[in-house]
Formats: structure tokens, sequence, C-alpha cells
């Protein structure tokens, strides 16, 4: 079925897409002093940083 169900979108996994990329963002800055973290580049926080405030805008627009 994918996002597009036979009604349109389906709006509870894109919910759950929203707050997985905002926890996400979370754990990363929680976890940025870990030893194994290797997720330094400014291309690497790009993606992360912009999924999180994507899924944060998208979910405070559909809330």
């Amino acid at each position: 079925m994918g996002l597009l169900g036979g009604d349109g979108v389906n709006r509870g996994l894109l919910i759950g897409l929203d707050v997985f990329f905002i926890v996400h963002v979370g754990l990363h800055l929680l976890f940025i002093n870990h030893p194994e973290h290797r997720f330094r580049s400014a291309f690497s926080w790009t993606l992360i940083l912009g999924a999180g405030v994507s899924g944060a805008i998208d979910l405070l627009l559909f809330l």
C-alpha cells in the first residue's frame, strides 16, 4: 500500500515518520560526545537536522 492508500495519504504512517525523524535528531544530540559517534560532517548533520525540522513542521501543520 505504501504512502498512498486507496483513499489518499496514509496519515498514520506519515505521523510515525515525523515522530521518528524528531526522535532521531534527539538521539544524535544525546550521543554526540560518545566515542563511537561518527556523524560529524556538515553533510550528515544537514540530512539529520533537515529531516527532523521537516518532520516537526509537518507534524505541527497536521495537528
